[in-house]
């Protein structure tokens, strides 16, 4: 309970400040392993990507990526085949401004109640969504072994 507490605060009150000092174009330091992973195999460009924020700049947790078609249906296989998340995540299809294919792993859950519930799934709960990278990782991991 005190963590859950711990997280939730600072999720409010330090994220924020550390938002305000980090540049756009600085990886948020809880994805940052999961982003690395992805670029670890080859083919995968990362785009842009958030750890999720309840407060300050308010986004749930996603990567963007360019990739063949191929290496996201390895990956899809795998997030389908995987039981250790705490929420499902999966791999959307997006153009870009150029109207190129890019990709965006995200949880549907946490997209959809952000607003309504992000101080719940990202602030209380926050240890769970770090661990769902961490297995991310892992799964990326074994895909280039």
């Amino acid at each position: 309970m005190l963590i859950g507490l711990a997280d939730l605060l600072h999720e409010l009150f330090k994220e924020p400040q550390r938002q305000k000092r980090q540049h756009y174009s600085d990886i948020d330091p809880k994805i940052s392993d999961l982003v690395k992973a992805f670029n670890q195999i080859e083919g995968i460009t990362t785009i842009a990507s958030c750890q999720g924020h309840i407060s300050g700049h308010i986004e749930a947790p996603y990567i963007y990526f360019k990739a063949s078609n191929i290496i996201v249906s390895q990956i899809v296989q795998a997030l389908r085949k995987n039981r250790n998340f705490h929420t499902r995540w999966e791999i959307t299809g997006v153009f870009d401004q150029h109207n190129d294919l890019s990709f965006r792993l995200s949880s549907l859950k946490l997209d959809t109640r952000i607003y309504q519930r992000g101080w719940w799934d990202l602030g209380w709960n926050r240890s769970k969504v770090d661990h769902d990278f961490i297995v991310l990782q892992q799964m990326l991991e074994n895909l280039t072994r």
